[in-house]
Order: C-alpha cells, then structure tokens, then sequence
C-alpha cells in the first residue's frame, strides 16, 4: 500500500507511525499496570479480611479471651455451641467461667447451645448459670433430639459477627486445643450454622420468656449398647 503512496504522503504516514508506536507501548505499558494494581489490590483485601491463629492450651486460649471481652471492649454478643463437656468437677478450676461471668454481669449478650448428655454435671451447670444470671441477657437452648457420650464435641464460639474460635477445651489430643478465625464469609458459615441449631431446638430461656426448668429435668438414660433419652 504504501508503495503507490507519494513520496509526501509517504513521509506523512511513517511520521505518524513512528508517532503512534510510543503512544501505544505506553498505552499497553498503563493497562498492564492497572491490571497488577488491581491484582495487588484483591490480594490485599483478601488478606485484610482474614485473620488466623491457634492456641496451645486451654490457659493460652483464656488469657487471649479475657483481652477480647475486657470491660471497655466493643465485644456486644457472643453465641456459643458447646453440646456437651467431660470436664466434670472441674468448672470452678477453669479461668474461662470467671471471664464468661464478667461478660454476662457486664452487659453482654451469651446465648448457649447444648444437648442432652451423659456428663450430667452439664444440667446441673445450666441451672447454677439460669439462677446467677436471671436478670442478665444470658440464654440457654437445648436440643432435644440429640445426646451426647463420652465422644469430645468440639466448641464452636461467635464472637459478634468477626470471629469464630473451634476448639476442644482443655482435655484434648489435638496439637493445638483451639483455634481463632476472622473472615465475613466463614464466620456468617458457622452463624448460620448456630442459626439452624437454634431453630431446631427447645427454649430453656430466650428473650420476654420464662425459664422453662422442666426441660433442664431431663434424665439421660446411657446404655452401652443403646443409648436412649428419657424426658420426664
């Protein structure tokens, strides 16, 4: 094509060629640029949104606990699914009562989940919690249709809508008894996980409602071959 060109003409267009070249490298140049921005930009985000840590021991776990509820904090709720427990006779010895006690008496909001179980020091603990706590936002529901053995159920707890800590407790094989997460999408997960526990269950106390005792007089009958759940 440019061979018919004249000379002129010619001259024009690798003027405006050689014009165009740079312009285009530099255009090419600013959209890989913005596109590595905006890679460096999701990346970050990613990682600003999430958290994780562990905890080597129950004490280790409490001693980051009291921190994240102390008095002063913007901590409002805490959901907690804890079915079960096997640390009977030991409730008194564990910190973690003493920092669940000054969250409830400080204005907290703590909703458990449980179950019926063959730990029956677990009732006992409900009731002990039901009388201290009555004129506090402390509530209590239970799954009927489930108990639990001796098989270690893990914890799972909701701090607000920013955290979920799984763990075992005290009393556990794993390398690292609990552990921390914050991230929106897998902490609304185990929400609404609480969520549908909760609806499937039996209001021991819930908000505007009497304390229905009857249900925390539950008897469980093990057997070791087949386990069964009476109610009275």
């Amino acid at each position: 094509m440019l061979d018919n060109m004249p000379l002129p003409m010619m001259r024009q267009a690798v003027k405006i060629i050689n014009y165009l070249i740079p312009v285009f490298i530099l255009v090419v140049c600013l959209e890989i640029y913005f596109i590595r921005t905006e890679v460096k930009s999701i990346r970050q985000k990613m990682v600003n949104d999430f958290s994780f840590q562990w905890f080597d021991s129950g004490p280790d776990f409490d001693n980051y606990l009291d921190k994240r509820l102390a008095k002063g904090k913007t901590v409002r709720e805490v959901r907690v699914i804890h079915l079960s427990s096997t640390t009977s006779g030991k409730r008194s010895d564990r910190r973690y009562h003493k920092i669940h006690d000054e969250f409830v008496r400080g204005g907290g909001r703590f909703t458990r989940i449980f179950c019926h179980s063959s730990n029956k020091d677990v009732a006992k603990w409900m009731k002990d919690d039901l009388e201290a706590y009555r004129e506090f936002r402390y509530f209590i529901h239970l799954v009927p249709s489930i108990t639990v053995g001796e098989a270690k159920i893990m914890g799972i707890m909701i701090i607000d809508e920013e955290e979920v800590c799984l763990g075992g407790g005290y009393d556990t094989p794993f390398a690292h008894p609990t552990i921390s997460i914050k991230h929106p999408q897998i902490v609304r997960f185990f929400r609404d996980y609480f969520d549908y526990l909760k609806d499937h269950s039996k209001a021991v106390k819930a908000d505007g409602q009497p304390i229905n005792w009857n249900l925390l007089d539950a008897q469980t009958v093990v057997d070791d071959q087949n386990p069964k759940l009476t109610v009275k």
